[in-house]
């Protein structure tokens, strides 16, 4: 399945730069995958930064996620492009 969505993503860095990213995301989802004991579906997505608010105001970059849909380990991967700080 491919899907295309919009999110909202709060967090803190490790620099102390915090805020909320806005992004457009897209991406696609396996079927069911029998791995023991139970299912899983796997996911790759790539999320557009958009914008942000606070210290991600003005935030750009891409972020890629890949990994189980649901309860699942994911692995992160990108760049957010921000401002200086003052």
């Amino acid at each position: 399945m491919v899907f295309t969505s919009n999110a909202v993503l709060t967090g803190k860095l490790v620099t102390g730069r915090s805020g909320t990213l806005y992004t457009q995301d897209t991406g696609a989802i396996t079927p069911y995958i029998p791995i023991s004991p139970t299912d899983v579906q796997m996911v790759g997505q790539i999320l557009k930064i958009v914008g942000g608010t606070g210290g991600f105001d003005g935030a750009s970059g891409t972020i890629a996620v890949a990994g189980q849909e649901v309860g699942g380990a994911a692995f992160y991967t990108g760049e957010i492009c921000v401002k200086n700080k003052k």
